[in-house]
């Protein structure tokens, strides 16, 4: 013969004190609470480095978009970025109205202590355009690096 499960549906004893019972007649206990894992917040130097990511984009967009000189880039990024930058500049129609680009989106991906990579959408209307770059920590200032961008969508013609 096999005997009855125990407790089931309750009992007088754990309605009374609140206490549930295993199969055994076992008081079984409440999970015991996990405390949530502490969310990593950034450091000092990371937010001063996203910081320097976001003045550093403004800075190209602007010089991209007519608002700005390429000179006033030249302590954010490298040598190699400014003469890209200014040849960007160059291929752009110069009888077109340049547009004003407003930062949509900004990611910023760190590749460790002295690495980041920074992608922005721009846009302007119903466009989009793209301008994506790798900054490092250079004799403790971050510069940009390498600069890819959307260049044929930064300046639009304007009609005969």
């Amino acid at each position: 013969m096999i005997p009855a499960p125990r407790n089931v549906g309750g009992d007088a004893e754990q309605l009374s004190t609140g206490k549930q019972t295993g199969p055994g007649g076992d008081v079984m206990r409440s999970p015991r609470k996990v405390s949530p894992v502490p969310t990593a917040r950034p450091t000092r130097g990371l937010r001063q480095a996203e910081a320097s990511a976001k003045l550093i984009t403004h800075a190209i967009v602007e010089v991209l978009s007519g608002q700005r000189a390429a000179n006033q880039l030249m302590p954010l990024v490298t040598p190699a970025v400014l003469s890209r930058v200014r040849h960007a500049c160059a291929a752009a129609n110069p009888t077109s109205s340049r547009l004003r680009h407003r930062i949509y989106a900004l990611h910023i991906k760190h590749q460790g202590d002295a690495v980041m990579e920074v992608t922005a959408v721009l846009r302007n209307g119903a466009r989009a355009s793209v301008v994506a770059m790798r900054m490092e920590l250079l004799e403790g200032r971050w510069r940009a690096t390498i600069l890819e961008t959307d260049q044929h969508r930064m300046a639009t013609r304007r009609s005969a």
